[in-house]
């Protein structure tokens, strides 16, 4: 795992960017998880579902 961390470009339309980079030799094992981590968000506190957009990019080109 790789992050959190400053997106390269912080800041857009008033809102803050973090990023992180999950790396695994399974991909079947990484995809198990990250399953797991967004059913989890998905259940947790409404309060924060509100605030804060989650976006998946399973093989991103760049990080920007």
């Amino acid at each position: 795992m790789l992050g959190p961390a400053w997106a390269p470009v912080a800041r857009v339309k008033n809102r803050y960017r973090r990023q992180l980079v999950l790396k695994n030799p399974s991909a079947r094992r990484l995809n198990a998880w990250v399953r797991s981590a967004v059913a989890a968000y998905r259940r947790g506190d409404g309060r924060a579902r509100s605030s804060v957009a989650l976006k998946i990019d399973i093989d991103p080109v760049s990080a920007l």
